[in-house]
């Protein structure tokens, strides 16, 4: 691969935090918890048309937008037609945070649009992170949590999970946070399919 790890600048560190504070998964931590977060992270240059990733690869991490754009996209599976573009993501926005804490295989592919830069924070600095700040933790479990009491058409069958959901009361550890990410996925795969 051609692009270029360096550490950022720390004089960017506010700007940085700023960024990740508009991100749902981080939206509730302090800036002292943003910048633990921020110290766990490094940036990646990419050139145009190289790839971040592609479908099916296993996830290496969340990947924050500085400069630039990248393109979210899946192959068709018939020979010669084009990929289905998704998305375009420019500076702000992030792709990666299901992956990041699930660990399953990355469900599209993604390519720089241009010259960008990236905030990457890899899977193996976030479980690491997770475990030894509960704070962290606790905070993307409840923004988790939101997501899933806020999903349109899931259903949580179970009075007592409903009510454990609503009251807070998840464990705040991985495993927990993949639970979550299980039923927001479950949930997306459902409104795909109808």
């Amino acid at each position: 691969m051609s692009h270029i790890n360096k550490q950022f600048n720390r004089s960017n560190n506010s700007e940085l935090m700023w960024q990740l504070k508009h991100i749902g998964l981080f939206k509730n931590l302090s800036d002292i918890e943003l910048s633990v977060i921020v110290e766990c992270t490094h940036n990646i240059n990419y050139e145009a048309e190289e790839n971040l990733f592609y479908e099916k690869d296993k996830p290496d991490g969340f990947y924050l937008v500085l400069s630039g754009s990248i393109q979210i996209y899946i192959f068709s599976g018939k020979p010669g037609e084009p990929p289905k573009i998704l998305k375009k993501l420019t500076v702000g926005e992030h792709v990666g945070e299901m992956s990041l804490i699930d660990g399953k295989p990355r469900s599209a592919s993604v390519k720089a649009l241009e010259a960008s830069e990236l905030l990457f924070l890899p899977t193996l600095n976030f479980s690491t992170m997770i475990d030894t700040n509960p704070k962290i933790a606790k905070s993307i479990v409840d923004n988790l949590i939101d997501t899933v009491l806020q999903l349109p058409k899931y259903k949580i069958e179970s009075a007592r999970t409903k009510a454990l959901l609503e009251q807070k009361m998840i464990k705040p550890n991985i495993e927990s946070m993949r639970t979550l990410c299980m039923m927001i996925r479950e949930n997306n795969n459902r409104i795909a399919i109808y």
